[in-house]
């Protein structure tokens, strides 16, 4: 017995057919971009700390701030037309900041 096939998406193909449909083409594509730019500027840093290991603080720091920086663009630049995700984005950083609040209190 065959099973039904997916409808094809509908729009343009690539990265723009990936985005979320919440989230305007141009953001959505931007957020990757930038996303992207700031995994791999972070993986240099952690290969440069392998030969200098003074610079593993920052090159932790920056990894860990990269979805932090993700979650500020999106709830930033989604504010106009979905402020349902732009609220979860900011919910999700105010979460971190109480797990780093509440970490700092126990030590």
């Amino acid at each position: 017995m065959p099973v039904p096939s997916a409808p094809p998406p509908s729009g343009s193909a690539g990265a723009a057919a990936d985005a979320p449909a919440h989230l305007p083409e141009r953001t959505s594509s931007r957020l990757a971009q930038l996303y992207a730019s700031g995994t791999t500027s972070a993986m240099v840093l952690m290969a440069a700390a392998l030969i200098w290991p003074p610079l593993s603080p920052y090159a932790v720091g920056w990894t860990a701030s990269l979805p932090v920086l993700a979650a500020l663009w999106v709830a930033a630049t989604a504010w106009q037309t979905d402020r349902q995700i732009s609220r979860a984005a900011l919910l999700a950083v105010l979460g971190l900041g109480a797990v780093f609040l509440g970490r700092s209190l126990l030590t």
